[in-house]
């Protein structure tokens, strides 16, 4: 009995032993585990037994997780709201304007294109010189006189500039004031002469200050008398009651009297005249190459010289106003 009890009682030790081995060991199993985590299961808990007697046989020590699950969760879900917080501010970077912030920018673009598209204003037209002035003036009434036309008689700008640069030429001439008392002289023969051809006595008169250069190249008075036969023929066929009509007898000269019913010129003319009205004049027929330079010369003369005929003095001459 005694032996049985010393047994039993090594027995219990033995098994008290076991126990407190156990406990001993349970406490490094479960180390680290959460409250809130559920019991191993006896899979988990074989497992972890394995991976601790291993580590312990191999001389390493198991490192537990540095950061907590918790902590791992929180770190991502911050991950991912500052990657949607990038992406939202990538988007709307790059994403287009509203109309109403690209709206802002169009009024300047759109000022300038209107004031580019709009058509430029047509630049000041200066004031036409005093002197121009006076000698448009003088060429009308020149007109007047070579014609029977009263109308008003309307120049381009171009012919009137041509007309004022003949006369300051020609007012240098120092033949021309001898020239201009002669022809004074001689009125009466040249109106006599003329009236009898239907023409007027200023055509004849200027036609031959023209054609002699203001007497540098010949008698004035005896061109005068001369010119008559052929004027009258041009005369018969272009006439010389109207303005134009004068002008265009006077550039036809050169190219002689024609024939009763045909003329270089007149030919010339019914291929480009359309409008007798606003193109049978003599700045509308040199502008088409149908009236020479050379002509067209002559007819700037006749006008220059009848400028200065009617008041000399004004242009330095000591001669009296040719008057027929």
């Amino acid at each position: 009995m005694q032996e049985d009890k010393e047994v039993n009682d090594r027995s219990r030790v033995r098994r008290i032993v076991v126990q407190d081995a156990a406990l001993a060991e349970s406490p490094r199993v479960v180390q680290g585990r959460r409250l809130s985590d559920p019991p191993a299961s006896g899979t988990e808990r074989e497992a972890r037994n394995y991976s601790a007697a291993s580590a312990k046989r191999s001389g390493k020590t198991a490192t537990p997780l540095p950061i907590g699950k918790p902590y791992l969760f929180a770190g991502l879900g911050a991950g991912v709201i500052a990657i949607a917080i990038v992406v939202a501010w990538a988007m709307g970077m790059f994403a287009p304007r509203p109309r109403s912030q690209t709206a802002s920018a169009v009024p300047p673009a759109v000022e300038v294109v209107t004031a580019a598209a709009a058509p430029a204003a047509p630049p000041p037209v200066p004031p036409q010189s005093a002197e121009l002035t006076a000698t448009e003036t003088a060429a009308r009434e020149v007109i007047r006189r070579i014609s029977r036309d009263s109308k008003p008689y309307g120049f381009s700008e171009q012919a009137i500039q041509d007309i004022q640069a003949r006369v300051h030429e020609h007012r240098e001439s120092r033949y021309l004031g001898n020239s201009l008392l002669k022809l004074q002289q001689g009125s009466e023969a040249i109106s006599t002469r003329a009236s009898k051809e239907g023409l007027q006595p200023n055509l004849v008169a200027l036609l031959a200050l023209a054609l002699t250069k203001g007497g540098e190249a010949g008698d004035s008075l005896a061109r005068a008398t001369s010119v008559v036969p052929q004027l009258a023929s041009l005369n018969r066929m272009f006439g010389s009651n109207e303005a134009d009509s004068s002008l265009i007898l006077i550039a036809a000269f050169r190219e002689g009297g024609g024939t009763n019913r045909s003329h270089p010129l007149l030919r010339r003319m019914k291929t480009v005249v359309s409008n007798p009205l606003t193109e049978r004049n003599i700045w509308y027929l040199h502008d088409q190459n149908v009236v020479s330079n050379d002509d067209y010369d002559l007819v700037v003369d006749v006008l220059a010289y009848g400028v200065i005929a009617r008041n000399p003095r004004e242009f330095g001459l000591d001669s009296d106003p040719l008057n027929l």
